[in-house]
């Protein structure tokens, strides 16, 4: 419980704050409600102030303590605009409602999907509003637009647009983009009180995907490597597993942002299953290859969701066999330049743009 009272401040970062994002406020006080620690932090003084207002107590009656809470907080600060990154939490949209004069602002951060997603929230179908969404691509731009009352656009994935493309090729190599997370096998994902899949069984593609990458490298002399998320003994213990321990390969261990994105652009050829640094890497005009995810019925894990395409195509491909692997990679090989660039520019459009320095965003966010 803290018993100071909060800074006046015109910008408030709903639940996290990307050091990216905040940069662009540099000379602005910005203050920050993060959701993740409140419950230790709670201010005394903007709780008192819920039980001295009507409103605000029908609010809690209504919406429960912590959108009653955060309601407070951004009136006692007198903020003009309220940003989050965390674009799939849903609780965000139901905040504008009670502020006409406030900017609201949403900034999408991650591939968004259906199963125990902002797409699956059974609360969906409620009023939800926010002035702006600022989204990957147009495909997605069409799903927000569909859900929550707002001004939707493109601007592409900050991050990714805060790096400069890395020109400098390294000619044979095949990079494999991780998503490893430091998870049980036997961990359930659960979906509105059902058990859907296990961890294991999500991932359970990559026990084909990665043996048949390795051997068309091997037959191919292609260096392969794979470019880790943690760095950690854990993560290159479970590639190793999957790979066999007779293997050579190379672990990336980026040590911050920007090298994961050099080490992205350096490798001249890229394979993931369904990522975001996947549609990243596209965008960044990179040789990029996609193979779909274990699906468990809800059809929202292939490329492109949630546009439908074909189910295979020169770059991607819904199978891992080791056919299917060739085909894909002897394209990627094969493919001249000029007609590589004609893919990126038709299909990144839809699913996730590039706009280096993040032009686009800051005029939008700024306004």
């Amino acid at each position: 419980m803290r018993f100071n009272l909060p800074s006046k401040s015109e910008i408030i970062f709903f639940d996290i704050a990307d050091d990216i994002l905040r940069k662009i406020f540099k000379k602005e006080k910005i203050l920050i409600i993060n959701l993740r620690t409140i419950r230790k932090n709670l201010n005394f003084f903007i709780l008192c102030k819920i039980l001295l207002s009507f409103k605000l107590i029908k609010i809690f009656m209504n919406d429960g303590l912590m959108i009653a809470y955060v309601i407070s907080y951004i009136e006692y600060v007198d903020a003009k605009k309220v940003i989050t990154c965390i674009d799939n939490n849903i609780r965000f949209y139901r905040l504008k409602h009670y502020f006409k004069n406030i900017k609201f602002i949403s900034i999408q951060n991650g591939l968004r999907h259906k199963c125990g997603d902002l797409f699956g929230n059974p609360e969906l179908n409620k009023e939800l509003i926010c002035d702006k969404i600022l989204v990957f691509g147009n495909s997605i731009k069409k799903k927000y637009e569909q859900y929550i009352d707002a001004d939707v656009k493109t601007v592409g994935c900050y991050r990714n647009n805060n790096y400069n493309i890395f020109r400098l090729k390294k000619k044979n190599t095949v990079l494999f983009i991780s998503q490893f997370r430091n998870y049980p096998s036997s961990k359930i994902i659960s979906y509105l009180g059902k058990n859907i899949i296990t961890w294991g069984h999500l991932n359970s593609n990559l026990s084909t995907l990665l043996p048949n990458l390795i051997k068309y490298c091997d037959r191919n002399n292609l260096k392969f490597g794979i470019l880790s998320t943690t760095g950690s003994k854990k993560e290159y213990e479970y590639f190793r597993k999957i790979l066999g321990r007779n293997k050579y390969w190379k672990f990336y261990k980026p040590k911050t942002q920007k090298e994961s994105y050099k080490i992205l652009d350096m490798n001249e050829i890229i394979v993931n299953v369904w990522s975001t640094m996947g549609m990243e890497s596209l965008s960044r005009g990179n040789k990029t290859c996609f193979f779909k995810q274990s699906d468990f019925g809800f059809n929202d894990r292939h490329f492109g969701w949630p546009k439908k395409y074909i189910e295979q195509n020169d770059f991607y491909t819904n199978k891992v066999d080791y056919l299917a692997v060739s085909k894909i990679l002897n394209k990627m090989r094969s493919i001249k330049i000029v007609d590589w660039k004609k893919i990126v520019n038709r299909y990144s459009g839809d699913n996730l743009t590039y706009n280096f320095q993040n032009n686009k965003l800051i005029k939008l966010i700024k306004e």
